[in-house]
């Protein structure tokens, strides 16, 4: 059996323009994360949303950050119907500030893609683990790890593809 294996954003913000109340915030909240106590992390992750909105504006990379990282928790405590709109609108605001092949937006790409996967929604999750993949390639350099974890995502979506392809088929041929 193959694993879902998750790219998370969850690290540190480093900004000296940012507050003492969110830094504490995020250094919890990563503690907890990392810990997978996502359900303690949640309430933190939601503050986090509101501070950094507050702090540097909706479509500022922090916020953007925070908002993926929301979405995460979300997805991990499967809440998916709350994770989805989350994960569209950090990648809606990285793209911004960033270059649109930026590694961050690759690292939202894929954990949408897994949203995606979980979902059974494997045609929309294909393009995604593609373009992070080619975000990965140009930026990080075919030998890094991450590209491995998304190489054997989209391996995953793809051999499902292929077992409810070969589902349908039998059905027919058995009517």
């Amino acid at each position: 059996m193959l694993t879902i294996i998750a790219v998370c954003t969850f690290a540190p913000a480093q900004s000296h323009a940012q507050s003492a109340e969110l830094k504490g915030v995020t250094s919890k909240l990563v503690s907890l994360a990392n810990q997978r106590k996502y359900s303690e992390a949640l309430p933190l992750a939601e503050k986090a949303v509101a501070l950094a909105k507050k702090e540097f504006g909706s479509k500022h990379e922090k916020h953007g950050k925070t908002l993926g990282d929301l979405a995460f928790l979300y997805s991990k405590l499967g809440r998916h119907t709350e994770a989805e709109p989350l994960f569209k609108r950090a990648l809606t605001i990285y793209p911004n500030p960033l270059a649109p092949e930026h590694p961050k937006v690759g690292i939202a790409l894929n954990n949408l893609a897994l949203l995606y996967r979980h979902l059974g929604r494997y045609a929309e999750a294909e393009p995604l683990y593609k373009r992070a993949i080619t975000i990965r390639e140009k930026t990080q350099g075919l030998e890094h790890p991450d590209i491995a974890v998304n190489l054997q995502n989209l391996a995953n979506i793809n051999n499902k593809q292929d077992t409810n392809t070969q589902q349908k088929h039998t059905k027919k041929t058995d009517q």
